[in-house]
């Protein structure tokens, strides 16, 4: 008997219908685990990115449910196969995209089906959604082979897709659910917001929420904050605490369960305050804040200028202040001087200074950060002088030195060197957030 017909296990009411039968027993929502299989050859050979999942995985995070695994399978039925029979095996829901349409590389309705231990079968209305869809866009028949998008698993919840021609499916059984979407983003995003959703709500009883705030550093490594809030990392379990390295940057993320807003929010700011009690100062923004935006607003707040002159970052520090909103509130004026010849030139630093301390050093640092300022008469000088090691295959023994230096923020000056090595842009992009860094530290008073 077709599961879909009267007298089935459930009618075909969509998943609006019915709910799920006593004897299948859920886990509790807090138990629950989800997982994502994107289908397709192309993602794997990287000539579509896969953006289907990152929206899935968003949308999972907003009703509550815990995203464990994502995975990529090419358009080969025996691999497809076994990725979907892991997936049902270990999480209670799955959500596939890809694969339902008509061509005979579209495997997903058949795997499903193969790995649920269902036949397939053909529905009229379907069919009948398939055939309005394409008279509706000019075409007065189809091809034979979009017959195929109308057979869908025995017994599984058939979801019809007003803005495609390929219909999805959900497989409910006692394990959980198989969730089968097209891959064209649209039509994934349509019914995603439209019908599964809705039905993951109303089947599972998810109620609760993730939430997650990010806090970001760019003065401690990732190994120092590791080894200071390491015990956080470990033995939190919600909210979670975790760290993400970027190229100059370590973010905090931490995120919590709830099932309420105000619960979560609570949750946050208890480890939060935990977190800045041990990294005081370290932290210089959140979620969407970048560093120069931070910079830029304290600046404007103190009603301070600035001005930049830079050797081997080659203007990378005014170019990132330059594109903040603020920007014209305090950005004078910058010099990008690469050489010595061009610093005498351009800056005005003496030659003598130069042949003495070369252009890597502290004196010339700071006559760099002199000379910016007077030159556009802004509060204040910064300025990064420094070599950059163009050879990358043969990187010298010791990084070269970068000297930061600021001026005009208080009676004295404030220079730093750092040690640098590795490919070029890496080097730029690592001075250039260190600079900015120091400056806000010294905006705020950390540094004397």
């Amino acid at each position: 008997m077709d599961r879909n017909s009267e007298g089935g296990r459930r009618k075909a009411e969509g998943p609006g219908g019915r709910g799920l039968l006593p004897f299948i027993v859920r886990p509790s929502p807090l138990n629950m685990q989800a997982e994502i299989i994107t289908v397709g050859t192309e993602l794997l050979l990287g000539q579509i990115v896969d953006t289907n999942a990152t929206y899935i995985a968003q949308q999972l995070n907003a009703i509550g449910l815990n995203l464990f695994y994502k995975t990529t399978v090419g358009d080969n039925a025996a691999r497809l196969k076994g990725v979907l029979e892991q997936a049902h095996h270990r999480s209670q829901v799955v959500i596939t995209t890809g694969g339902i349409g008509p061509t005979e590389d579209d495997l997903t309705r058949e795997m499903v089906a193969e790995a649920t231990g269902r036949k397939l079968v053909f529905q009229q209305s379907l069919m009948d959604q398939i055939e309005n869809i394409f008279k509706s866009r000019g075409f007065t028949s189809i091809s034979p082979n979009n017959r195929k998008q109308a057979y869908i698993p025995e017994g599984a919840i058939p979801i019809e897709n007003p803005v495609g021609t390929a219909p999805g499916f959900i497989v409910d059984d006692e394990k959980g659910v198989i969730i089968s979407i097209p891959g064209v983003p649209f039509e994934m995003k349509y019914l995603m917001e439209k019908t599964v959703l809705p039905f993951l709500k109303k089947r599972f009883g998810l109620k609760g929420l993730i939430k997650y705030k990010v806090l970001k550093n760019s003065g401690i490594g990732e190994s120092k904050i590791d080894n200071i809030i390491g015990d956080l990392i470990t033995q939190s379990a919600n909210p979670t605490v975790g760290l993400l390295a970027h190229v100059g940057q370590v973010d905090i993320r931490i995120t919590v369960k709830a099932d309420e807003e105000a619960t979560a929010d609570r949750l946050i700011a208890e480890m939060e305050a935990k977190i800045r009690e041990r990294l005081p100062n370290a932290i210089f923004g959140t979620d969407q804040d970048t560093l120069e935006g931070v910079v830029a607003g304290i600046l404007k707040k103190q009603n301070r200028t600035l001005a930049v002159a830079e050797s081997n970052t080659g203007g990378l520090v005014a170019l990132k202040l330059s594109t903040t909103p603020e920007a014209p509130s305090f950005l004078r004026g910058s010099i990008a001087a690469m050489t010595e010849g061009a610093v005498t030139h351009l800056l005005g630093v003496p030659q003598g200074l130069l042949r003495e301390h070369g252009l890597a050093s502290a004196q010339v640092a700071e006559a760099m950060a002199s000379r910016i300022r007077a030159l556009t008469g802004a509060d204040l000088g910064l300025a990064i002088a420094g070599i950059l090691n163009w050879n990358e295959k043969q990187p010298p023994e010791t990084p070269p030195a970068t000297f930061i230096s600021i001026v005009g923020l208080g009676s004295d000056s404030i220079t730093e060197s750092y040690g640098m090595g590795g490919p070029a842009s890496f080097v730029q992009t690592r001075i250039a957030i260190m600079s900015l860094e120091i400056l806000r530290r010294k905006l705020i008073g950390e540094l004397k």
